[in-house]
């Protein structure tokens, strides 16, 4: 896989986007736990997927050639 060296930072900024926006909702949802089911739930699995996403860009960007 070919990655543009313009776009490494761009990469580099979304990875750490996903990653803390993600524990961040995620930690939102578990406040909300108890008033707000619905909002937590979804709060959780929209985190845990942005979370998942960065994790998966990390192994991108650490195939490059």
């Amino acid at each position: 896989m070919n990655i543009k060296p313009s776009h490494e930072g761009k990469i580099d900024i979304l990875i750490w986007i996903c990653i803390y926006g993600g524990l961040l909702s995620i930690v939102f949802g578990l406040a909300l736990g108890g008033t707000e089911p619905e909002l937590a739930w979804s709060l959780g699995v929209g985190g845990s997927l942005a979370t998942a996403l960065g994790i998966v860009l990390i192994y991108i960007r650490s195939r490059k050639k």
